[in-house]
């Protein structure tokens, strides 16, 4: 048997520079931090992920409201459109028939008027409820984004202290 096979896997295991140069049962802590130090990393990065996420959806709520707008503008001017041309057309045909020409148009009237009160009705239901739908997302995104950032910030203070322990162990076992 080879003198060299004797030895444990752990003899052969790296070491972090840092845990090199401290005690040996205070190594066993600085690899411990190791994945604190990773969680922590990551934990920031997802923090930047949700802040980020939050102005989209900032963004996305302010493009909606600007759209639904738009397009509620856009529509009245059309139906407008429709009902100055449907004036026109019918008095150029008053002189004829002025009786079924008035009697075309309150029915033209009553409808365009029907369609537009529910065209209002349906336009101002989905914009609120669009708002509404926003707005509680983007609630629940700052939620989740404060609990975040707390617990980022917990993780972070608890690993700052971890290593402010190990650098004072580290000199002292060096000044001794």
């Amino acid at each position: 048997m080879d003198p060299d096979s004797s030895t444990t896997p752990s003899d052969h295991a790296p070491v972090p520079v840092l845990a090199s140069s401290l005690p040996h049962p205070l190594s066993q802590y600085a690899e411990s931090l190791e994945p604190v130090f990773n969680n922590c990393g990551a934990m920031s990065n997802a923090l930047h992920m949700l802040g980020d996420a939050e102005t989209r959806l900032e963004d996305a709520s302010f493009r909606n409201e600007q759209h639904l707008q738009a397009s509620n503008s856009k529509l009245r001017v059309d139906l407008e459109d429709v009902v100055k041309r449907l004036k026109e057309e019918t008095s150029q045909h008053e002189a004829r028939i002025k009786y079924e020409t008035l009697a075309h148009q309150a029915r033209i009237n009553a409808q365009l008027d029907k369609m537009l009160g529910q065209v209002r009705t349906e336009l101002s239901g989905s914009e609120e409820y669009s708002r509404q739908i926003f707005k509680a997302l983007l609630t629940a995104t700052k939620a989740c984004n404060a609990q975040v950032s707390r617990t980022v910030r917990q993780g972070q203070r608890a690993w700052m202290r971890m290593q402010a322990q190990l650098i004072s162990f580290n000199a002292w076992s060096v000044a001794w």
